[in-house]
């Protein structure tokens, strides 16, 4: 009973941590997406604004999701960490290659990477859990 205890806080922390991450993640990449939209005169910054746009749209499904689909539906809840997981690192990837743009464009690199750090925590700890 104990170790069921133990096991649900640590995951409850996880789980706190990944929503926070995903918070945080979603608002970089909104600010991203503005300002990557501010340089637009070449295609070049397309990739970052639809990136960055998909990213912060999946961080708000994720954080929610995270927030209630524990115990209801964790299959589903792994499939979309994982998905969160692999857009954070490839958003942090072409952030990093335009980071020369501004503060932005670091700022969201540091959180997706975060991000998808969590995202993959949570998506052990959920496994555990079944």
């Amino acid at each position: 009973m104990l170790a069921m205890r133990q096991t649900r806080a640590t995951t409850n922390s996880v789980a706190d941590a990944c929503i926070e991450a995903c918070t945080w993640c979603e608002l970089a990449c909104l600010a991203a997406a503005e300002a990557c939209l501010d340089e637009m005169a070449s295609d070049e910054f397309a990739l970052c604004v639809q990136l960055s746009l998909d990213c912060a749209e999946l961080c708000w499904t994720t954080r929610r999701f995270v927030a209630d689909a524990v115990v209801a539906a964790p299959r589903l809840l792994q499939d979309q960490l994982e998905a969160c997981a692999l857009l954070c690192a490839a958003t942090a990837a072409e952030c990093r290659r335009k980071d020369s743009l501004g503060n932005e464009l670091s700022t969201c690199e540091r959180s997706c990477r975060r991000c998808h750090q969590l995202c993959l925590w949570m998506h052990r700890r959920v496994a555990n859990l079944q």
